[in-house]
């Protein structure tokens, strides 16, 4: 399934959405019964599941039931009918598992591509591996105190923090937890070894078609075991190499 989906409802000639998803807010299944099964995290000690249901009029999602589980404080919880109740932690894996293996099928939706108003109706087939900077993965610089990967900045300009051929934006002045990333020298990014400083064509025949293209930008998604992100190519001219990429996590 789709590391990223979005579900469309057809009511009165009119369409809905009425679910997103993304990979650590995944739609991993939907049953016979129509219930939809939404698996989340926020991390590898917070997790979550939510199961819905399509509301009568189908324009929207009626919560059924929520499990959480707090791996650091051992503390897992049920909440269904507005009432929670405290769980084992086997009870937590036994519904995680029985939703990761169900491949229920639901009628009356309609699957749209990621970005149905994209100019160019290109979609992503593949999802890029994880973008290097200097040899350091990404994804640590946006999961880590980037200080304790990258060392001291260059300058600092309030929320921004430069280092050589890189600007992070952290959430806030006195907070070193990465927001997003912008990257101005490519010839200091790579992806499986391949330097991200091309034009258009050559990062399409290196990488693929991009979920997202249209006027200056490209955009692609990057899954990797540790956060998942949007790498966004911006150009002034096609036929010209990028002149900076932009990171952001998804959910920013």
């Amino acid at each position: 399934m789709s590391r990223e989906d979005r579900i469309y409802t057809y009511v009165d000639g009119t369409i809905y959405k009425i679910g997103e998803f993304w990979d650590r807010n995944r739609l991993a299944s939907i049953d016979n019964d129509g219930v939809i099964y939404n698996p989340g995290s926020s991390g590898a000690a917070l997790n979550s599941i939510t199961t819905y249901r399509i509301s009568d009029d189908k324009t929207s999602l009626d919560t059924i039931d929520y499990w959480v589980a707090d791996f650091d404080n051992n503390d897992f919880t049920h909440t269904s009918n507005g009432e929670e109740k405290s769980i084992t932690e086997q009870e937590f894996s036994d519904t995680f598992d029985m939703i990761s293996n169900d491949d229920g099928i639901l009628g009356d939706l309609v699957w749209l591509p990621l970005y149905p108003n994209s100019s160019s109706g290109a979609t992503q087939s593949e999802y890029l591996d994880d973008v290097f900077y200097k040899g350091i993965e990404i994804s640590l610089i946006l999961e880590e105190p980037f200080e304790s990967i990258l060392g001291n900045p260059t300058d600092i300009r309030g929320p921004y923090f430069d280092y050589d051929g890189l600007e992070i934006i952290a959430e806030g002045n006195d907070d070193t937890r990465t927001q997003s990333i912008n990257g101005t020298d490519l010839s200091l990014f790579e992806i499986n070894g391949v330097s991200l400083d091309k034009n258009k064509e050559e990062l399409i025949a290196a990488f693929g078609s991009p979920i997202e293209r249209y006027g200056e930008l490209m955009r692609y998604h990057v899954y990797s075991y540790i956060v998942d992100y949007v790498l966004e190519f911006w150009f002034d001219d096609p036929n010209d190499n990028a002149y900076s990429i932009s990171i952001i996590r998804f959910g920013q």
